[in-house]
């Protein structure tokens, strides 16, 4: 069965690869995207849902990351306040 633009015709599941190098080729802005999808027969629909759904998981992994990096260096700071604490109680008992 051929990839093909007919909103009727099935599509059949592309790899991950093939979806991101798709996706990442129409947000270059290399050729417009209804000759990026007539090239790739797929339909533009599903291009432009690849696109959100490409867009939407970067958003959370900028988020993600962000929060992640903020949240490691708190702990740092309380493993090392910590520390310190526990060395000025054991200089203090000797």
């Amino acid at each position: 069965m051929t990839r093909g633009n007919n909103e009727t015709q099935a599509t059949p599941e592309l790899r991950p690869e093939d979806r991101i190098r798709i996706v990442l080729k129409g947000l270059s802005g290399q050729l417009p995207v209804s000759e990026l999808c007539q090239r790739e027969q797929i339909p533009m629909r599903l291009y432009y849902a690849w696109c959100l759904a490409f867009i939407e998981a970067g958003k959370r992994g900028l988020t993600e990351g962000a929060t992640l990096c903020r949240e490691t260096k708190q702990a740092r700071r309380f493993a090392a306040s910590n520390a310190m604490a526990s060395a000025m109680a054991a200089g203090s008992a000797a």
